[in-house]
């Protein structure tokens, strides 16, 4: 069998960042593969404890194409921002 040297060192970029709307109006960012079947068990209330008492959540934004590592890099980024800072990020996509 022959691999592309290329096919040998890819590394899966199917992670996304998502940021999404509470209930009372906050945010909440997270990582997923699936980012519709991730928000679906937020409103389900098995997500993350945050999220549990502030369903339903709605999707804002999203970005796609990351590796885990790098998804999870760029979730602490956006964490890391103020409100309006993540309005600004959410408004201009």
């Amino acid at each position: 069998m022959i691999v592309k040297s290329s096919a040998i060192n890819s590394v899966p970029t199917d992670w996304s960042v998502y940021i999404v709307a509470c209930r009372d109006g906050s945010y909440y960012t997270g990582i997923a593969k699936n980012v519709a079947a991730r928000i679906e068990v937020h409103n389900q209330g098995k997500g993350a404890a945050y999220t549990r008492a502030r369903r339903p959540v709605a999707l804002r934004y999203r970005e796609d194409g990351f590796t885990r590592s790098g998804a999870l890099v760029r979730e602490a980024k956006i964490k890391a921002l103020s409100r309006t800072q993540k309005e600004k990020i959410i408004t201009s996509s």
